[in-house]
């Protein structure tokens, strides 16, 4: 039994509190029995064949160790209601054996101060022996406790053997619990490798649009930059009165595209990290859901074990193994989302957003065309003429209804998304509800079984 409650023990914690409250309850129990109920009852049986201890002590002592055991046995209730939770049949019966051993140690108790009134019948106290006593006790009263002992040693037996059934059944449950933890845990563990190729498609998406945005402003810029380098080259009093003025207006130009990128840019930059911390968080929530659904299954069933064991591999395993199989799949549900299909669509409205804006960098420089500084004046006045009048300025509505049109795209960037994560939250709650539907049916087909059994 000794070896038998090592390996026990070695199990601990266990996967479950009940199975540790119950393995708590073993220790208890089988120690108890061991050193405290045993020692009493030993000392009695030893009594009887003691010539050499005073008599005073030793019965000191039994009386002492029967008190301490009286005590334990009353004190068994709390553990025995830990075991309930696992086996309500094995707390029955420690219940009613340990119900009945406080009875016997109590007898006990009684035939000792039987055996201490016995030491009056002897004449010289001084030279008797503990075994002396049991030999002046009448035939009746010795039978009394020998049939008391027995009792007792019965009882023991039938609560070695209730312990030992309690532990088999709770390393039963333990191999299985650990079986099934084991398998889903793997199950479960085999979404980080998509889930983290789909975060990383998304911010490789990310950073190829925002670095989209940034190639457009630089583009329009070096173009306006050019532009106003050539147009500092004038030195006249019609043109080069002027090109302050003009600069500015370029300048403002670009000033108000680049207000709009850095408007985009950071919120296409969050957007595309939110919708990457949702795909991970979504999928492994659907996980969890079934995840806890079938544990809390399998703690309900793991307290009918072992007589439930046959049950179990016919309906527990098959399930396990099935939901082991299709955990991995819910990752499939990610193929709907698309973050390079959404980033490149907006980055063709972005592209024909600078082709526009390019543009009138390319009317300014055709408007300076093989005009200088000593070209007619009235060629110098429609040059400034038609420079000034294809600059827009900052009226929005009149001079650049393209730009005001592109503030859509990040608009349309959270609608594409948007629409993209509703497939797959869908796709993730319809395969929830199948998993959770696996659940229920194998959880009522046990039970119904347990039932049967």
């Amino acid at each position: 039994m000794k070896a038998t409650m090592a390996r026990f023990n070695r199990l601990y914690p266990f996967s479950t509190v009940e199975l540790s409250d119950a393995a708590d309850a073993v220790n208890y129990i089988y120690s108890g029995m061991v050193t405290t109920v045993q020692n009493a009852t030993s000392l009695v049986g030893y009594a009887a064949l003691d010539m050499i201890s005073d008599p005073l002590d030793l019965f000191a002592q039994i009386n002492e160790a029967l008190c301490t055991a009286e005590e334990f046995v009353k004190s068994t209730s709390t553990e025995v209601d830990k075991v309930r939770l696992i086996s309500t049949g094995i707390a029955e019966v420690l219940t009613d054996a340990f119900g009945i051993l406080r009875s016997i140690v109590i007898d006990l108790e009684d035939s000792m101060s039987t055996f201490d009134s016995s030491l009056n019948l002897i004449d010289d106290i001084n030279n008797v022996t503990p075994g002396n006593v049991f030999k002046v006790l009448n035939k009746f009263k010795l039978a009394k406790a020998i049939g008391i002992l027995d009792a007792f040693k019965s009882k023991i037996e039938i609560v070695q053997g209730q312990v030992a059934d309690l532990m088999s059944q709770i390393t039963s449950s333990e191999q299985l619990i650990r079986s099934y933890t084991s398998q889903l845990t793997d199950a479960f563990s085999t979404l980080n490798a998509p889930l983290y190729r789909s975060y990383n498609a998304l911010m490789k998406a990310s950073d190829s649009f925002t670095s989209e945005i940034a190639s457009t402003l630089t583009k329009l810029n070096t173009a306006t930059v050019k532009f106003n380098d050539k147009i500092k080259t004038f030195t006249d009093d019609i043109i080069g009165a002027n090109v302050a003025n003009i600069t500015a207006a370029t300048n403002e130009f670009v000033n108000f595209y680049k207000y709009f990128l850095d408007t985009l840019l950071p919120n296409s930059q969050e957007k595309f990290e939110t919708v990457a911390s949702w795909t991970t968080d979504s999928v492994q929530t659907a996980a969890r859901d079934v995840l806890f659904n079938t544990y809390q299954t399998l703690d309900n069933a793991i307290r009918n074990l072992p007589p439930g064991s046959t049950c179990a591999t016919k309906y527990l395993t098959p399930l396990v193994k099935t939901l082991s199989t299709r955990i991995p799949s819910l990752s499939s549900c990610l193929s709907s989302l698309d973050s390079t299909a959404v980033a490149n669509e907006q980055a063709v409205i972005l592209k024909k957003l600078l082709k526009d804006r390019l543009y009138y960098p390319s009317l300014w420089t055709d408007a300076i065309t093989g005009v200088t500084s000593k070209s007619s004046a009235t060629v110098r006045r429609i040059a400034l003429s038609k420079i000034l009048a294809k600059t827009p300025s900052s009226n929005v509505d009149i001079h650049q209804p393209a730009l005001a049109d592109t503030y859509s795209i990040f608009a349309q960037l959270v609608s594409n998304f948007n629409s993209q994560q509703n497939r797959v939250t869908m796709c993730l709650t319809l395969k929830g509800v199948d998993y959770s539907a696996l659940v229920i049916s194998a959880s009522n087909a046990y039970f119904a079984c347990i039932k049967r059994a």
